[in-house]
């Protein structure tokens, strides 16, 4: 005689392995344990128009910092774009070759990090939306990323003669046709996703405005503000990922064409920063960082002017003791002058007879107590330059911030005493 059927326990077993089913579909069959990857693995998605070796000197960089091969991914789209395969189909491809490759299932906490340059920062947003896959993505850079749009695009809806080789679905998006920046934008950075941005251009560049000389750095993604607004004269800050807490941290570089934020060294060091574990338990490296604001500074005459930045870093690379290297960095950027008395603009770098001088004082206090003072002269020929100072340490549960005091000169006008400081920084054990 058959067994009675025990309709709610089968019922509850039919649920469990429907649940199975589809987790194997999302993240596919489960890595062994000698897959399994020592580092959380880094995907970088390229641009419009370009293909997957312009990383090749990223990850030497990724390389040589502890990543293995292994751990670093590119993704290829290259023979699609340009063209009319629209950002979110691409972006269904971008989660195809994360379940083909199961990187979240190599990966030693479940996530995975994507750094994207330009359109590629778009497909990576795009995946994570229509995937849902914020919790199963640690962190997501984008480098000089029309989040926002982009004025050149924006001439491609007119699909004039002089534009039509690129009058296409990918340029149209970027401009803000189909829908897509306002899909992407009405929540632009959902938890817990940490997104860290890149952009070259501060924002107040001017761009043809006469007399003055344009002024821009990225010469392809400007024109609109992070509110998606027309910038007028000006650059605009179209790459910024707006959001209030300390899960959104938003750079400027160093003044780089398009392509050039991309490979710029900077740029990759402030990457992995960022995407790195504040214990180093899952990247090869322990690091954080504190930043301030980035502000403006003029002379009393306002006819000099520069940003200045402070931040704080403090790293630990594996095997170390749990003691952290702890040092101060004073990023200026956008330094230059007005000339003749009809005010004329130009940044240090346009006129190579003048430098941008920045006379320092760089402080670290650890626990409030000062262990670092460094004082000196950085003559810079371009617009932005990096200070940092001596390198001290700091246990964890220490609390170390990073100050600045500093004088600018170009052209012959000096604006003096300007401020900057990083904010406290909580060492993490």
């Amino acid at each position: 005689m058959l067994p009675a059927i025990r309709w709610p326990n089968l019922i509850a077993a039919f649920a469990v392995l429907a649940a199975c089913l589809v987790a194997a579909t999302v993240t596919g069959p489960a890595a062994s344990a000698q897959d399994r990857l020592r580092n959380r693995p880094i995907i970088y998605v390229h641009g419009y128009n370009s293909g997957p070796g312009v990383w090749s000197g990223t990850k030497s960089y990724a390389q040589s910092m502890g990543y293995a091969d292994a751990e670093l991914f590119t993704f290829d789209y290259s023979k699609l774009t340009p063209g009319n395969t629209r950002i979110e189909q691409l972006a269904e491809r971008l989660r195809e070759f994360i379940d083909g490759h199961q990187l979240l299932n190599k990966s030693p906490d479940g996530k995975v990090d994507i750094v994207g340059h330009s359109m590629g920062g778009l497909v990576a947003r795009s995946y994570l939306q229509q995937a849902g896959r914020y919790g199963q993505t640690a962190h997501l850079v984008t480098i000089a990323t029309p989040n926002h749009g982009t004025l050149p695009a924006r001439f491609t809806l007119l699909c004039q003669d002089i534009w039509s080789s690129q009058c296409n679905d990918q340029v149209r998006q970027m401009a803000g046709a189909h829908g897509l920046l306002d899909d992407l934008n009405r929540n632009e950075t959902p938890a817990p996703t940490r997104y860290i941005t890149f952009r070259s251009n501060i924002g107040d560049e001017p761009v043809g405005e006469w007399p003055a000389k344009t002024g821009l750095c990225d010469g392809q993604v400007f024109g609109l503000t992070r509110e998606s607004k027309l910038s007028g004269w000006y650059a605009g800050d179209t790459s910024v990922l707006n959001g209030s807490d300390e899960r959104v941290v938003n750079l400027v570089a160093p003044c780089e064409s398009h392509d050039g934020v991309r490979d710029n060294e900077w740029v990759k060091k402030r990457t992995l920063d960022y995407i790195a574990d504040s214990d180093g338990a899952h990247t090869p490296r322990a690091v954080q960082v504190k930043c301030g604001e980035l502000t403006s500074h003029w002379d009393g005459g306002r006819w000099t002017s520069a940003y200045g930045q402070s931040c704080v870093t403090a790293t630990r690379d594996h095997g170390r003791s749990a003691a952290r290297a702890v040092y101060g960095e004073l990023n200026i950027r956008g330094c230059g002058y007005y000339y003749t008395l009809g005010k004329i603009w130009e940044y240090v770098g346009q006129d190579p007879d003048y430098t941008c001088d920045v006379k320092y004082r760089g402080l670290v206090d650890r626990d409030s107590t000062r262990v670092v003072d460094n004082q000196n002269t950085r003559v810079s020929p371009t617009r932005s330059t990096a200070i940092m100072t001596d390198t001290t340490e700091a246990a964890p549960g220490s609390t170390v911030t990073a100050g600045w005091r500093f004088d600018v000169t170009a052209h012959g006008e000096t604006l003096r005493d300007a401020a900057a400081d990083s904010g406290p920084l909580i060492i993490i054990g």
